[in-house]
C-alpha cells in the first residue's frame, strides 16, 4: 500500500461531519482508524474492503495519487485559480457568479427515469 492511503482516507473522511460519525458507520474503533489516517497502520483486507465500499470506491483506488483520488471521488478545487486551466470552468463561470456558494448542494442524489430496454420499469442511478 502506497503512502497516499492516509492523505486519500482523510479526503473521503472529509465529505462527513466528523470522523467518529464515518468510524460508527463502519464499526471501526476510533484509535485504530486514526492510526489509518496518521499512515502509522494500515487496515486488514476486510477493513479496506469495507471502508472502501463505503466509500464508494475501489480498493486500489484509495492508492491512487491524491490528485487522482480527488478528481475521482469529485473534490472541487479550493480556489479559482486552481480551476482556470479548465475550459468546462470558464464558461460556468458567470452561471456561478451568480449562484453563489452551492457546495451544501454537493453529495449523491438518486435520479429515476424510464427504463427504455426494459418498458415498464424504472431506472435508478446514483449519481
Amino acid at each position: 500500500m502506497s503512502d497516499h492511503f492516509a492523505t486519500n482516507l482523510k479526503l473521503a473522511c472529509s465529505h462527513y461531519r466528523s470522523i467518529s460519525e464515518v468510524c460508527r458507520q463502519l464499526s471501526i474503533n476510533r484509535a485504530q482508524f486514526n492510526k489509518y489516517l496518521s499512515g502509522q497502520s494500515r487496515p486488514t483486507a476486510y477493513n479496506l474492503k469495507r471502508i472502501g465500499d463505503f466509500f464508494g470506491v475501489e480498493d486500489y483506488e484509495l492508492n491512487l495519487p491524491p490528485e487522482q483520488f480527488s478528481r475521482l471521488i469529485g473534490a472541487r478545487a479550493s480556489t479559482p485559480a486552481e480551476q482556470s486551466g479548465d475550459p468546462i470552468s470558464e464558461l460556468f463561470r458567470p452561471l456561478h457568479d451568480h449562484a453563489g456558494n452551492l457546495s451544501r448542494y454537493c453529495g449523491y442524489y438518486l435520479e429515476y427515469s424510464n427504463c427504455m430496454s426494459v418498458p415498464g420499469t424504472i431506472l435508478v442511478s446514483l449519481v
